[in-house]
């Protein structure tokens, strides 16, 4: 089937003289998360990760993925004449390298303009620097061949009360005109889709997990306007919009708009907008491209959004130990799937006020398929637990209050040393940043180097960033903060800002282990030479299995940190719970001694 697909669109590539065609899953407004209709990658190949790249050519179809995706990717293009390059490793090139070696003189490559930002346009067109090569952006060829392609999802749009977000769509808007008149930018276009929604405080549900509603948005000194699918927008939205001074546009109408433009300047983010977009802007119109100016000003969590952050993140936990507590019960009685796990962690996350959906697809792998750092069980594949072993569970909800991102690693019975201190050692490696004090003006290199550099210690890696921003009924990866070796240097942690702390174990064929928590940057003050220092305040109180740890391989900070995490953890939940599952919760958290 997948070779089927591969050599159907080869015919349409020699129909229109294409040599090298580039497929991944993006939609117009370089989204994480895509509606089903824009996962052309994901249908060409069967591999259904979040990061790829799929390049075919007339003599074979290459496959590009990170080390998240390497052992999934390898089973899901099994039986397929496509070849996997497990970008990361050792002498493994990546996509651009490998255009940039195998495209020739004459050659025309040709991918969906629309789907592909300014950025990745520039950095595949680098690759040809020198060479006579074509490229072909106005088609999509995969779409010609996808005969039973789903239909775009038309979600609704609805409001965020000002009790949520905080801050009025106005001031919001005030703020970034502002900006505007700094950079001297005539018109600013929004393309990125949790950008938007952030700055008109409206969610939808038009990707699942993504509170979003698909569209552009276009500001001017006087005007804002909105081009969506006007049924996703009520009656009573478009008043209150309109009051707002934000017009409302016919959603495809944004090019023959951005068109019209003659003169002035456009601010744009060439890492949001795509190909086509920019090509409709007119010569004579200067070009702005800086990071979204929304980006930076949603990154920092004001006051209103951290106290319903701090609620949710309690909620989040609740469901947790609820689903905990039912697993202990149940496990040696009934049979439980990892598809079980997500449906009775959903189940629980229900019953708590302000639950909207999950922010992303739970991640349940039991052993060695946790191994794959973004396992995800499906109904032709998946494993049934038994009372040994580890349980990663990765999971997180979308709130009225905020989005929440979890992640905790469970012993289900008997487990061996090597596994205890595994457990151990990612555990140390998550206290070690949780309690980091740091100068203002630090950027998130250093913060991943002390979590990683914990592991190192030991030999050990993990083939993933340390933590990501989160949005605010959002994105659950939000920037432009991260802690990651490639984090732009540039990029400081700021007070307000809210990222996560996910350091791991994984052995293939064997288990995997992470420990995941969400930190808020938080002011210390001065000290006495003028230096402002910060701190980390951890949002997410759920117990880290206290059977998993093998206390020799922590010090007296390491469990003092534990024992004043779980007592805190215990004060803010035992309200909240009842019966079996508050008697889970006081073995859960009962203190370690040195």
């Amino acid at each position: 089937m997948i070779d089927e697909r591969i050599n159907l669109l080869r015919n349409k590539m020699i129909e229109r003289n294409i040599d090298y065609y580039i497929a991944i899953d993006s939609d117009y407004h370089n989204s994480e998360h895509v509606d089903p209709h824009f996962k052309e990658r994901s249908f060409l190949t069967g591999f259904t990760g979040s990061a790829g790249v799929i390049i075919v050519s007339k003599d074979e179809a290459c496959l590009f993925t990170d080390g998240r995706y390497h052992i999934q990717a390898e089973e899901q293009i099994k039986g397929s004449s496509i070849k996997l390059y497990k970008v990361g490793l050792e002498g493994v090139i990546n996509h651009l390298d490998y255009l940039k070696q195998n495209v020739k003189d004459g050659d025309t490559v040709g991918f969906d303009g629309r789907c592909f930002s300014l950025n990745d346009f520039e950095r595949i067109n680098e690759q040809f620097k020198g060479k006579d090569v074509k490229t072909k952006i106005d088609f999509d060829l995969v779409g010609e061949v996808w005969h039973d392609r789903p239909d775009v999802f038309k979600g609704s749009a609805f409001s965020l009360d000002l009790k949520y977000c905080g801050k009025t769509r106005e001031e919001k808007l005030k703020d970034v005109r502002c900006k505007m008149e700094e950079l001297n930018a005539s018109h600013y276009v929004i393309s990125s889709l949790d950008d938007i929604a952030w700055l008109l405080n409206i969610r939808g549900n038009d990707i699942p997990h993504n509170p979003i509603v698909v569209s552009f948005l276009l500001i001017d000194r006087d005007d804002v306007f909105f081009f969506v699918d006007g049924d996703k927008i009520s009656d009573e939205i478009s008043l209150e919009l309109k009051k707002s001074g934000v017009k409302l546009k016919k959603y495809g109408d944004i090019y023959d708009f951005i068109e019209s433009i003659k003169e002035g300047s456009i601010l744009f983010d060439k890492s949001k907008t795509n190909c086509k977009l920019v090509n409709s802007i007119d010569k004579n119109v200067k070009k702005i491209m800086l990071r979204n100016i929304t980006t930076d000003m949603k990154s920092i969590k004001n006051e209103v959004e951290i106290k319903n952050i701090r609620e949710a993140e309690i909620k989040d936990c609740v469901a947790f130990v609820k689903f905990f507590s039912y697993l202990e019960d149940h496990i040696e009685k009934d049979t439980i799937t990892e598809l079980d796990v997500s449906d009775l962690l959903l189940k629980f996350r229900k019953e708590q006020e302000g639950f909207i959906e999950l922010s992303y697809e739970t991640i349940a792998g039991y052993m060695e398929n946790a191994a794959s750092a973004h396992y995800q069980a499906t109904s032709e594949k998946y494993s049934v637990l038994k009372p040994e072993g580890f349980l990663l569970i990765d999971s997180g909800g979308q709130y009225y209050g905020g989005t929440i991102d979890i992640t905790r690693t469970i012993s289900l019975g008997k487990i061996s040393d090597e596994m205890k201190r595994d457990f151990t050692y990612a555990l140390k490696a998550l206290i070690n940043l949780s309690r980091t004090k740091f100068l203002k003006g630090t950027n998130g290199i250093s913060f991943d180097m002390m979590a990683r550099s914990v592991l190192w210690n030991y030999g050990l890696d993990y083939k993933h960033g340390t933590g990501h921003g989160l949005g605010f009924m959002l994105n659950v990866h939000e920037g432009p903060q991260s802690f990651s070796l490639r984090a732009d240097p540039k990029v400081y942690i700021e007070p307000g800002m809210v990222t996560t702390n996910e350091p791991g174990i994984y052995k293939e064929g064997k288990y995997g282990i992470r420990h995941e928590s969400d930190l808020l940057a938080v002011l210390i003050g001065k000290n006495e030479y003028g230096d402002t220092f910060m701190e980390f305040e951890t949002l997410t109180y759920c117990p880290f299995d206290l059977k998993s740890i093998d206390k020799k391989y922590l010090n007296s900070d390491e469990i003092n940190w534990l024992n004043e995490y779980h007592k805190k953890t215990y004060e803010l939940l035992s309200p909240l719970l009842e019966g079996r599952d508050l008697d889970w919760l006081k073995r859960a958290t009962v203190p370690l001694y040195v």
